[in-house]
């Protein structure tokens, strides 16, 4: 039996009566979407885990000086890379995996397209400029209070070049993990925005797992998870989101130098601190924390299908 494109060789025949236990695995379009990214869960799930035992068993994570569940201290762009490559190399690996067993290209699920490049940049600076929006907003109101870093113009250049490529691996390792293959699939059985919503939620809920966080952050990682869909269902490309993640997590870590999800970062260009009632300042959780990141939010998405609703394209078969 020939592997490559077997999870779409098996498919429903128009008025041909198939076994119960057959129509359970197949559909119209070969394996059902749920037991593919069943598949895809337990290949990305078992790669990581890999992953992490050997960071653990040669204590990579000791050496870094991070491995203090209780008071960690604060990341490195060494630190965040060394993690965040192995989610990102098992998604990559777990994606062709399943482009391989459905006969698809690697860059099916968003990674495609032509427009790669300008996509990227715009998303990037639509990121930049929602954080500085958020950042300006606390602390015009005095809920943030922020101060200069502590490293000169030197040591500005050297960490802002860390956290970008730090940034971008983050941008990269989310995305793929969680708007990739996970999206494209799940919309073929569910339809694009109840597909998006699920995910959002999931990505919302990952978010807990970090010391700090609030239900005002969980709620905003959901709506970041639904706006960078909103991206991905005008574009028919995950490049717009990649970018708008990478400029956002480099200006908050770096360039604004606030928490991010609870935790705190090394080398920051400025120091942003809350200040006062922690529903508006963020608290620990950071900007993310904040009430006014919902807004942002909500304006990011209204000028999101404004700038991208004239390149829409059709790549999703229901919703």
């Amino acid at each position: 039996m020939r592997l490559r494109g077997c999870l779409t060789r098996h498919r429903a025949m128009p008025g041909r009566k198939s076994g119960i236990f057959k129509r359970i695995f197949t559909g119209a379009d070969g394996v059902r979407a749920g037991w593919r990214i069943v598949l895809f869960a337990a290949i990305a799930g078992t790669l990581i885990a890999a992953g992490m035992f050997l960071l653990h068993h040669f204590r990579v994570f000791q050496l870094l000086g991070i491995d203090h569940p209780h008071h960690p201290p604060p990341l490195t762009p060494l630190a965040v890379v060394v993690g965040d490559s192995v989610l990102l190399l098992s998604s990559l690996a777990a994606t062709g995996a399943m482009a391989w067993l459905e006969g698809a290209g690697f860059t099916a699920y968003g990674l495609g397209g032509a427009r790669k490049t300008r996509l990227f940049l715009g998303g990037w600076l639509g990121g930049f400029a929602a954080l500085g929006l958020l950042a300006g907003l606390l602390i015009a109101t005095g809920d943030n209070i922020v101060s200069r870093g502590a490293h000169g113009a030197l040591g500005d250049l050297r960490y802002g070049a860390e956290w970008l490529g730090a940034a971008l691996l983050i941008a990269l390792a989310e995305e793929i993990s969680a708007r990739g293959y996970l999206l494209w699939t799940l919309a073929r059985g569910t339809g694009f925005w109840p597909a998006s919503i699920l995910l959002a939620i999931g990505f919302g809920a990952i978010h807990g797992t970090n010391p700090g966080e609030t239900p005002i952050g969980l709620l905003t990682a959901a709506a970041a998870g639904l706006l960078f869909c909103l991206a991905i269902r005008l574009t028919g490309s995950l490049w717009w989101a990649i970018g708008f993640h990478m400029a956002w997590d480099w200006s908050e870590n770096f360039v604004y130098g606030s928490r991010d999800s609870g935790l705190r970062f090394a080398g920051r260009m400025l120091e942003l601190r809350p200040h006062g009632n922690i529903w508006f300042s963020g608290g620990v959780t950071g900007p993310e924390g904040s009430v006014f990141c919902l807004a942002v939010m909500a304006l990011a998405a209204i000028a999101t299908y404004i700038l991208l609703r004239p390149v829409r394209i059709k790549t999703f078969a229901r919703g």
